[in-house]
């Protein structure tokens, strides 16, 4: 009698669980069958949360990106950071001042023509605007030239403007400078001693010093 009992308890439960699973299958099917009817005749609201989770799981796996897309721009924004961490006083600041300096620089390198004739000891370039390069080739190539020759002591460096255009000759009794000279070009000669980080934050602090 104790095993009739037992056997049927066993045929309970598994039927029990049968009828569940059944259940729970069927819940689930209707609840597809619920969400696929509902995006027949809602179709947008399926394709934007198709879009918005395809959209965050992108986000998750591409970092930020660090550059600002524009050099004045990041330039700019590196100078402003220094400055808010610094506590400066805002009195003394004019970062336009920068940015029309970094326009100069950007014009300089874009909008003049270089012709270059090689001397025994060094270089003659002859600098035109070639577009908007006039003001950076007046702003920078004077003020560039006279602190060079200050700090670069082997080189003997002149620059005359003829009309609009800049004659700059740079030569050097050392053959090894020389070669250097021939080597840099305008560009080089423009960007020797690398001072132009610490020039761009005296202009943003108002202290007009090349």
């Amino acid at each position: 009698m104790q095993k009739i009992k037992y056997l049927c308890f066993i045929i309970f439960i598994t039927i029990g669980s049968g009828f569940s699973f059944i259940i729970n299958a069927s819940s689930e099917d209707s609840t597809k069958h619920d969400a696929t009817l509902h995006c027949t005749h809602f179709p947008s609201d399926c394709k934007k949360s198709i879009k918005s989770t395809v959209e965050s799981q992108y986000q998750q796996k591409i970092p930020s990106p660090t550059e600002p897309g524009q050099s004045i721009f990041g330039a700019i924004a590196e100078v402003n950071k220094l400055l808010e961490e610094g506590n400066v006083d805002w009195n003394s600041v004019d970062l336009d001042a920068l940015m029309e300096h970094l326009k100069d620089m950007d014009n300089l390198m874009t909008n003049t023509m270089v012709r270059k004739n090689e001397l025994p000891n060094g270089l003659t370039i002859n600098v035109s605007n070639s577009g908007n390069g006039q003001r950076a080739m007046d702003n920078m190539i004077p003020a560039h030239a006279s602190f060079l020759q200050n700090v670069r002591p082997n080189w003997t460096i002149k620059y005359e403007k003829e009309k609009s255009n800049y004659i700059i000759t740079v030569t050097s009794e050392i053959q090894k400078e020389a070669i250097k000279i021939k080597g840099l070009g305008f560009a080089g000669f423009m960007v020797q001693d690398d001072h132009h980080a610490s020039h761009h934050m005296s202009l943003a602090l108002k202290k007009m010093v090349h």
